[in-house]
């Protein structure tokens, strides 16, 4: 006689083999996501983290006049677009680990003459990874004891964009997140 249903229930329901299993699927998928916001995020902060560390470089040198246009012959003065050039050089190679430094870049420095024209312009970082678009500076020579703005955008690409953090953070259509950096100084008379 074979057995009946109500038997066969009974065997399943008190059988335990699989019950990691069934936790385990369970608790797969969050862990995932966790894990890759955590990844997401540290890359994103370490990009942060660089791209401030190469603009403080940078700005240094540039406070102290001390900003090497590559090229230059001695005495000459260098042209707007030369020490945007040699200003974005000297970020990019302060921020050692950021890749494409210098196609993602965008810069702007701009002299003011109080502290509440700071939030008056508008800063767009630039969808960079257009090949026919090229990200232009705004770059304002800077003259001795003027109050100076520089604001930094890098592009980037998440590394999970559809997952975690990568699905959260604002784009720039047709490009990726961007990482801003801005700081000021008086340059030394």
């Amino acid at each position: 006689m074979g057995t009946t249903f109500t038997t066969q229930w009974q065997r399943f329901v008190g059988d335990e083999r699989g019950a990691v299993t069934a936790e385990f699927v369970v608790l797969f998928m969050p862990l995932c996501y966790m894990l890759f916001m955590i990844a997401e995020l540290s890359v994103y902060m370490t990009r942060q983290a660089l791209l401030e560390r190469g603009l403080n470089m940078a700005v240094r040198d540039l406070r102290l006049g001390a900003l090497e246009v590559p090229g230059l012959a001695e005495g000459a003065e260098p042209t707007e677009a030369q020490s945007a050039a040699a200003f974005r050089a000297r970020i990019c190679e302060g921020a050692f680990l950021l890749t494409e430094c210098n196609d993602r870049l965008r810069i702007e420095v701009t002299p003011f003459e109080t502290f509440t024209e700071f939030g008056e312009s508008g800063f767009i970082c630039p969808n960079t990874f257009d090949p026919d678009l090229s990200p232009m500076d705004l770059y304002t020579p800077v003259s001795r004891q003027q109050l100076t703005l520089v604001k930094a955008c890098l592009v980037s690409s998440p590394i999970f964009p559809g997952v975690g953090l990568g699905a959260q953070m604002d784009w720039i259509e047709g490009s990726g997140y961007a990482n801003v950096s801005r700081t000021a100084f008086i340059s030394e008379p």
